[in-house]
């Protein structure tokens, strides 16, 4: 995808969620999570990727903070915890909520990462539709994979679902490991054994890349 075309997708997403923050104010509803519950459920799935304890923490797509907030309240997180987001909104109100972490305002390709993180937590960041969704989510991993000490944890809405919203993007779990075995590591775990809400099939996955010095494979047809 052509960086031109990157630059409208982020400009057009922080504007919706700019938007959402100031309909929604400080809720799950303004990070497109229905509530309290069902965020709290995705992120303990992320969670629990590794050691989070001690450790230096990137939050992609971070929002108003709450995974900070929720490693304090789980796990007495001690680390360094920082947040990325386009939305200026949503990273304003962070800022005013959590003084002891830090967030930017960052858009990872027009702006070069300058630190490493032990670990990468994205929760819902890849569920808007846009047009050429896989090549973003291709490009973002390839390029936090290489700032991540230990791994990278993420979710996505699965294509094994019995309903799709329009707005929203629905992926192949099979296509997600695919990638992430033959690119990023030999190490990758996919979970779609749980629900986010109860008496509701699984509906999205999370995936875990390892970091490894173990040279990835190509698939072998």
């Amino acid at each position: 995808m052509k960086k031109d075309n990157f630059e409208k997708i982020f400009n057009k997403i922080s504007k919706y969620y700019d938007e959402r923050i100031i309909k929604y104010d400080d809720s799950p509803k303004s990070v497109g999570q229905k509530n309290i519950q069902t965020l709290e459920k995705r992120l303990s799935i992320l969670l629990q990727v590794g050691d989070l304890k001690k450790s230096k923490i990137l939050d992609f797509g971070c929002g108003t903070g709450y995974l900070y907030e929720y490693l304090k309240k789980k796990i007495n997180y001690q680390g360094v915890y920082v947040g990325y987001d386009i939305s200026k909104e949503m990273i304003k109100l962070a800022k005013k909520k959590y003084k002891k972490a830090r967030f930017e305002n960052k858009d990872i390709f027009q702006n070069r990462i300058k630190e490493k993180f032990d670990y990468v937590l994205i929760n819902g960041t890849f569920n808007y539709k846009f047009k050429n969704n896989f090549d973003w989510i291709k490009k973002t991993l390839s390029t936090l994979f290489k700032k991540t000490n230990k791994a990278i944890a993420f979710n996505n809405l699965s294509s094994y679902v019995d309903y799709k919203d329009e707005i929203l993007y629905y992926e192949n779990p099979e296509k997600i490991f695919r990638f992430c075995k033959s690119e990023l590591s030999p190490f990758v775990t996919i979970r779609h054994d749980y629900q986010v809400k109860t008496k509701k099939m699984p509906y999205e996955f999370t995936t875990y890349i390892y970091k490894t010095k173990i040279p990835i494979r190509k698939l072998i047809k």
